[in-house]
């Protein structure tokens, strides 16, 4: 099945995601398509579910589709009920999600960013393999978009990227918004390095000290498995975290603890 993704974050004062997934090169009468329960690396049920607002589901003539929940975070789209269901030959689920919980494995939009955590946006299709694009659209208030997925817009004014399945595209956070950015080299790999909020005076050389922690493992194992790596920082007061992803990492800390090496060494 032919799969892609329209993610919309022009509005981000409404704290709202729209999303539009567009299913074509389908077989068979019916699809489920799902939210997810779950998040890579974080070992509770997480329910994501819960932050959707609408949905619908529509053809390529314009025909609202019928669908039915049939869980909590299943659906499922009947097309013998068409009335055109001869020309069905795409499909478009369209949602909205609530996304205003600023955490390493949930999303948040406000007017500074939008950070993106896959799983808390982007629906996927129940037993169903696909390889999907997924473009992003954002306020022009913001310049810049970092994400570990791997990128084929062809227009520097456009941010398209795809991913070899669902499961890797929902392994790759993304942050958006005006925020820091800086990078090194390590084993002739690209490692980037993105902070979101304020990080306050302190003498430590973050890029630094991360980079001696990659070149440190790396020489260890010999070998590093993937092609670049994106560590994203979230700094805000009395927060703390952290979740591993395939090649990046999202970090939550309280930046005026930098100035603490105790803490400082907790971070890193």
């Amino acid at each position: 099945m032919n799969v892609s993704y329209l993610v919309d974050v022009t509005e981000p004062r409404s704290h709202m995601v729209n999303v539009k997934m567009s299913l074509r090169e389908f077989e068979g009468e019916t699809i489920k398509f799902f939210m997810p329960s779950w998040s890579p690396g974080s070992y509770l049920m997480r329910e994501y579910a819960r932050n959707i607002r609408t949905i619908k589901v529509t053809s390529q003539t314009g025909e609202y589709l019928y669908f039915e929940q049939l869980e909590k975070s299943l659906w499922e789209i009947d097309i013998s009920k068409s009335k055109l269901k001869s020309a069905c030959q795409e499909i478009t689920i369209e949602y909205q999600v609530y996304c205003y919980d600023l955490t390493v494995r949930t999303c948040h939009v406000d007017e500074s960013h939008a950070f993106l955590h896959g799983p808390g946006y982007l629906m996927g299709l129940f037993n169903v393999e696909f390889s999907p694009k997924i473009e992003f659209r954002f306020s022009n208030l913001w310049s810049k978009l970092h994400t570990s997925l791997k990128e084929i817009s062809e227009d520097r004014k456009e941010f398209i990227f795809e991913a070899p399945s669902y499961d890797v595209l929902i392994d790759a956070p993304v942050e958006i918004g005006c925020h820091e950015s800086d990078g090194f080299m390590a084993f002739g790999k690209e490692h980037h390095l993105i902070w979101y909020g304020r990080e306050y005076d302190h003498p430590n050389d973050l890029k630094a000290d991360i980079k001696k922690i990659v070149e440190t493992v790396g020489s260890h194992f010999e070998d590093i498995p993937y092609e670049s790596y994106m560590f994203m920082t979230h700094l805000k007061p009395n927060t703390y975290g952290g979740l591993e992803h395939l090649s990046s990492t999202v970090l939550q800390f309280d930046g005026r603890k930098f100035n603490s090496r105790e803490d400082y060494v907790n971070w890193l």
